[in-house]
């Protein structure tokens, strides 16, 4: 299954659908992805300075990567589908990766999800669980719609 889409790999007697798979690798490589990062600016008021969310990141690059996708969903005007990769390509889809760009301008970077996450009682460098990150990224969304509408 990959974004409510069942992906049948295998014949009933087992053999591999090769068009299937194709499929699926098309459709998972159309999907933004965020990884761990280090050397990006030092987030604000860490001490000693946070250059790296190697460690401590997976779960906010886990919300930026959903809410990357929501917002796909929302605002593109092609859908991802299994062979059009020139989807990812689009510009609705490159202003979307930029909000999340690993600057301190960027709405829904590492450090903005990190200083919002003090509110929230999370220290800078330290894990989010899964209602850390969806409250933090709740609240940037609205700061960010606002900004948006202005």
């Amino acid at each position: 299954w990959v974004l409510g889409e069942h992906y049948m790999l295998r014949s009933a007697v087992g053999e591999e659908l090769e068009e299937r798979v194709k499929e699926m690798r098309d459709r998972i490589s159309a999907l933004f992805r965020f990884t761990y990062r280090r050397g990006f600016p030092a987030i604000p008021s860490s001490s000693p300075p946070i250059t790296s969310d190697a460690g401590w990141g997976c779960m906010l690059r886990t919300g930026q990567m959903m809410l990357a996708q929501a917002f796909r969903l929302h605002y593109c005007t092609k859908a991802i589908e299994p062979g059009m990769p020139e989807c990812i390509l689009d510009d609705t889809a490159y202003a979307i990766a930029s909000w999340f760009c690993d600057q301190p301008e960027s709405p829904y970077s590492v450090h903005n999800i990190a200083i919002f996450g003090v509110c929230k009682g999370k220290q800078v460098g330290s894990w989010f669980g899964p209602t850390a990150i969806a409250l933090v990224l709740q609240e940037l969304v609205l700061l960010h719609s606002a900004h948006l509408h202005q």
